[in-house]
């Protein structure tokens, strides 16, 4: 069996980790062209799969107040998409059983040793599964601020295999 597994619902399992992620959607535009990310910090974004948008950690610091914490996860764990109940047993009625995002109410961003568990280049750039959907090789930030400077937070990039940090504000 594979590491990782394409679950059709816009998830990939991780087999070793038994960590469940997010598959971004979209097309990534030609590298020779103009930047063309989408900063999604003033209206939001729309479609948080895209993999085009891009997100700041805080935009008050330190605090994780950006939009990959209100307008990203907020879309991800929103309750308020199609949902069911559950009616199955006296001690279930009134459960949300589905809704949110791949009927997961819980997204959150992974913490640093998490995300480093997925950076991997044996096939080349990007350097992820395939499995994980179009990939940027901007920033993606993970929940776990930097030790010495409570300002900046971890993030892994893609594009160049690797895990860093950086000031909270950048998208």
């Amino acid at each position: 069996a594979s590491r990782f597994e394409d679950c059709g619902d816009g998830t990939v399992a991780d087999n070793d980790t038994g960590l469940l992620w997010e598959k971004k959607t979209g097309t990534i535009p030609d590298p020779v062209q103009f930047d063309q990310t989408v900063e999604c910090e003033t209206a939001g974004c729309p479609d948080p799969h895209d993999v085009n948008n891009t997100y700041e950690w805080s935009n008050v610091l330190p605090d994780p107040n950006g939009g990959a914490f209100t307008d990203f996860l907020a879309k991800l764990n929103d309750s308020s998409q199609p949902a069911t109940w559950s009616s199955s047993s006296a001690s279930s009625i009134g459960t949300q059983t589905s809704g949110c995002f791949a009927d997961h109410c819980d997204w959150r961003l992974p913490n640093v040793v998490e995300l480093q568990t997925i950076v991997a280049c044996p096939a080349g750039i990007p350097c992820i599964d395939p499995r994980f959907g179009p990939t940027a090789s901007s920033p993606y930030w993970s929940a776990s601020s930097f030790a010495t400077g409570p300002d900046d937070a971890w993030f892994a990039n893609f594009g160049f295999g690797n895990v860093n940090f950086d000031d909270k504000t950048v998208d």
